[in-house]
């Protein structure tokens, strides 16, 4: 039951990878590195779907605060007349979206955060 739930949530994230010898290898394999196994163990351990959702352009989430203060030099006027730091990101995006720098599909306006 618990698989199909986290199937369903698209990303999982393992928290532990871990040094695990297999059943009925010796201990004199020890840190030989066998190429099929760790690429497994980077799938198993969702690595490579943390890179997968980097890779579609939404890496990371940063607070309105933040992001006006890195890109308000990129539409200053209507940053100046923004209401709330959320107003003031919104606003930058939007002057963005209009000068023909970002597309409205490469960000997301949230409630507390842009990505």
């Amino acid at each position: 039951m618990w698989i199909n739930w986290a199937i369903s949530c698209g990303a999982c994230f393992v928290q532990d990878f871990g040094n695990h010898i297999p059943y009925g290898y010796h201990k004199s394999n020890l840190g030989v590195i066998e190429a099929n196994l760790v690429l497994n163990q980077l799938t198993c351990n969702g690595v490579l779907e943390g890179i997968r959702i980097c890779r579609k352009g939404f890496p990371n989430r940063m607070p309105y605060e933040d992001f006006k203060h890195r890109y308000a030099i990129l539409a200053a006027d209507p940053v100046k007349k923004a209401k709330s730091d959320k107003d003031a990101g919104e606003k930058i995006a939007e002057a963005l979206m209009k000068n023909g720098s970002i597309k409205a599909e490469d960000f997301q306006c949230g409630l507390t955060k842009v990505r």
